[in-house]
């Protein structure tokens, strides 16, 4: 008989946040522990709609609506709750204040499950916001019963559809080292841009950007056919009073190493540049 390849969950561990900072081209901060955890429950919730036709059944559609997240920690440290509930903790004094205005930011959550065979599991949760914690505080007795606190969420689709990342060992993941260091992302290659743009006379190489990508910072470009690249500073770019063959000069989006985006395919110019 073989040995099991797939093991039931036994455990949780390392959950952590981050914030989302931006959803358009998705970026949060580095991430940081909560508290260690007791429990996580997560509970989605779908909307189905079903079409009748002939007195009968014909069609049903359904669609991800909002996720219920509560997790339950050994504890809930002020600054964590300052983060995730949008108070403020004064540094100096350590005290923190509460305000009717105060707004939680949305938020990633990330932790792992651990395994009756000694592998894990590995879930990032995308977009959400927490509420304020119910209190509750009772006094000690001759048997100790520990108070420990719930964090209730609701947690949504980011803007490209996306909610959660799950990854698991026992399916052959190898990346559990570094699931924790920033919140997991698609390894998506930008497009190139289109439409080349080539001005022998100004000695500027212009294109039509791609979608999403609007400023002139999150391109670069190359003169020596992607050797070396330099940032781009306008569109056009001026490239230099020198000659290129065709081909040579090129542009593309950026690496950004904040949001584990490579960088994008190449444009490149389809004539001769001449110096002078």
């Amino acid at each position: 008989m073989s040995g099991i390849v797939n093991s039931a969950p036994v455990g949780v561990e390392n959950l952590v946040y981050a914030v989302l900072s931006d959803e358009v081209a998705p970026t949060y901060g580095t991430p940081a522990l909560i508290s260690p955890a007791i429990n996580v429950k997560i509970n989605p919730k779908s909307n189905s709609d079903t079409l009748y036709a002939d007195n009968r059944a014909v069609e049903t559609v359904s669609s991800m609506g909002e996720v219920d997240v509560e997790i339950e920690t050994q504890d809930l440290p002020l600054e964590v709750q300052a983060v995730l509930l949008g108070h403020t903790l004064d540094t100096t004094t350590k005290v923190m204040s509460y305000e009717a205005d105060d707004i939680a930011p949305y938020v990633a959550i990330g932790f792992k499950v651990k395994k009756a065979n000694g592998k894990y599991r590995y879930v990032w949760l995308l977009k959400g916001k927490f509420s304020e914690p119910e209190e509750e505080h009772s006094t000690q007795e001759d048997k100790t019963k520990f108070q420990t606190p719930k964090l209730k969420g609701t947690f949504l689709t980011r803007a490209d559809g996306k909610w959660k990342y799950t990854a698991d060992e026992d399916s052959g993941f190898t990346g559990g080292a570094t699931w924790f260091t920033k919140v997991y992302s698609l390894l998506v290659v930008p497009s190139a841009p289109t439409n080349p743009v080539q001005d022998d006379t100004a000695n500027t190489f212009g294109w039509t950007n791609v979608s999403g990508y609007d400023k002139a910072s999150d391109y670069e470009y190359s003169t020596d056919g992607g050797a070396t690249w330099l940032a781009v500073t306008a569109n056009p770019q001026n490239i230099g009073n020198s000659a290129y063959a065709a081909g040579k000069v090129q542009v593309r989006v950026k690496v950004a190493v904040s949001t584990n985006r490579p960088a994008g395919l190449v444009l490149s110019s389809t004539s001769a540049y001449t110096a002078g």
